[in-house]
């Protein structure tokens, strides 16, 4: 039986094998333990052995110090290594005996050597050889030429820096080789405040779309960095042969200028400049010049009888008889709501009247000023296309004369909108046939019924002072060259619009950069710059 009992040992041991293995913890556990009694044998025989093998290190080096400065007379010439006899050799020759006479022929040989030696032998002193005098003296030349740089104290470099040296510095440090295409742009830098901007240069002309800018603030540190970079590799910049002339570019220039009154008690006569966009430099267009800026510059004056009639009105009872009697607007409904924005000498009321409509009003220092009419929550709708273009401007002129200081003798009309229910038409006062530019005026119109709904009168009284003969005012010729003095036209690449392609390209534009702020006139009687 005992082939049973044999059978039943393999069984158990296959279970063994197969089902008791050790679990995953266990076998972690068990290899952070085996690993740390390691360490601690490693650790324990280094801590005897590091000392035992350090003293030998020294003793070796002490050594080879003491072999290598001994004096050379002290030191015995040491035959060749071939001549040491092997450990083949010691056991393969037995011993020979050497006789006396043989002993001192050896010894008169071994002198002989040793005398020879030390002729051919170079000694060995502390003093210098020639070569290592030359090479010393050219280690000295070399320092002096190009001498190691000596730790610069940073702090102290900083403290002493200008803000242009500071911002160029860290200019380098943003741009590094990139900036050799880039040049500093001194119509839009201030370097003495530390602010540089920096543009790529293109046939020798700054492209504005790619730039490095910097700007410190009042302590030197740095406010704030932009890189602007052009992503497109293969565009094509028009040639600066393709381009206007200077002269030419100030002409086109001219033509955006006029003669205005600027001021409210004591107006002053200027030129303005409305050019706010660029000058094509191909094809001599102006490019982005505001519309409503040269309608102005180019509407003729409309004389006038003005009436002077004062709307005086100090209690919302007064506003709804005026409104009743000037303009035939019934005011019905609950009592007036007064704006929570009115104060002492500023009121502004409302009421709703006919129809679901909202009347609002304003006035000032007891005099109606303005109201305007209109419909909460409805869009004007497009039923009748004849209504829009009917001329109404008459009428306009008429209600505005009615209202205008007697002084007033001319208007200009410098807007008009019309659309299928109402047409708005803004006026502003004139002497000579230049506009005055403290204040506008308008009046809008039921275009069908014809009746005022929205009027405009301006704020404030209108001065009666006294205006500057413009006979007495420098040509424009002699305005622009000081303008342009104070603000060039500079020739650029700029990225526009194509019209045709409709993507940005690069353009060749005389463009005036602004510093401060986009408006700056000149006195046509004294020729000063205003800001």
């Amino acid at each position: 039986m005992d082939w049973q009992k044999d059978k039943e040992l393999l069984v158990r041991l296959r279970k063994l094998h197969t089902k008791n293995k050790p679990r995953k913890e266990f076998v972690e556990t068990l290899r952070t333990q085996l690993e740390y009694q390691t360490n601690i044998v490693v650790h324990r025989r280094n801590k005897f052995y590091r000392p035992i093998q350090f003293g030998l290190g020294l003793a070796s080096v002490f050594a080879l110090l003491l072999y290598l400065f001994a004096p050379s007379v002290n030191k015995e010439a040491l035959p060749p290594m071939s001549s040491y006899p092997t450990k083949q050799e010691f056991i393969a020759k037995p011993p020979v005996e050497v006789s006396e006479k043989q002993k001192q022929e050896q010894k008169q040989k071994q002198k002989q050597n040793q005398q020879i030696q030390l002729v051919s032998k170079p000694k060995t002193s502390l003093k210098e050889s020639p070569s290592q005098k030359q090479t010393a003296k050219e280690t000295e030349k070399n320092d002096v030429v190009a001498p190691k740089p000596k730790t610069k104290d940073n702090s102290k470099e900083t403290n002493n820096s200008t803000p242009k040296e500071k911002a160029l510095t860290y200019l380098q440090q943003l741009g590094g080789e990139d900036l050799k295409g880039y040049q500093i742009n001194p119509a839009l830098s201030a370097p003495a405040r530390g602010y540089i901007f920096m543009n790529r240069m293109v046939n020798g002309i700054p492209f504005l779309a790619d730039s490095y800018k910097v700007e410190l603030d009042e302590s030197g540190q740095i406010k704030q960095s932009t890189i602007t970079k052009s992503t497109d590799t293969n565009m094509k910049f028009p040639l600066p042969q393709q381009a206007i002339s200077k002269a030419t570019a100030k002409q086109l220039f001219m033509k955006n200028m006029r003669l205005v009154y600027q001021g409210d008690e004591q107006p002053r006569l200027t030129y303005e400049f409305n050019f706010s966009g660029y000058i094509d430099a191909v094809s001599g267009q102006v490019r982005e010049a505001k519309e409503e800026e040269q309608n102005q510059g180019s509407c003729k004056p409309i004389p006038i009888v003005a009436q002077g009639k004062k709307l005086i009105a100090h209690t919302p009872e007064e506003v709804v008889r005026i409104l009743q009697q000037e303009f035939g607007i019934v005011v019905y409904g609950p009592g007036a709501l007064e704006d929570t924005l009115s104060t002492d000498t500023y009121k502004e009321y409302s009421w709703q009247i006919e129809e679901g409509k909202i009347i609002k009003v304003e006035t000032l220092d007891g005099q109606l000023m303005g109201f305007k009419i209109s419909t909460p929550g409805v869009k004007e709708r497009d039923s009748s296309t004849i209504a829009v273009h009917k001329e109404l401007s008459g009428i306009a002129k008429g209600i505005i004369e009615r209202y205008m200081d007697v002084h007033t003798k001319e208007l200009l009309m410098i807007d008009v909108e019309k659309t299928s229910l109402t047409q708005t038409y803004r006026f502003r006062r004139s002497y000579q046939g230049i506009p005055i530019m403290n204040r506008s005026y308008s009046v809008t119109l039921d275009a069908k019924t014809e009746k005022v709904i929205g009027l405009n009168l301006g704020y404030g009284v209108q001065g009666t002072t006294s205006l500057p003969d413009k006979s007495k005012a420098i040509t424009s010729d002699v305005a622009a060259t000081i303008y342009l003095k104070e603000r060039p036209l500079s020739l650029v690449y700029v990225m526009l619009m194509d019209k045709k392609q409709q993507i940005a390209v690069p353009h060749l534009v005389y463009q005036i950069y602004y510093h401060d702020t986009p408006r700056l006139y000149v006195d046509a009687i004294t020729g000063e710059v205003i800001r």
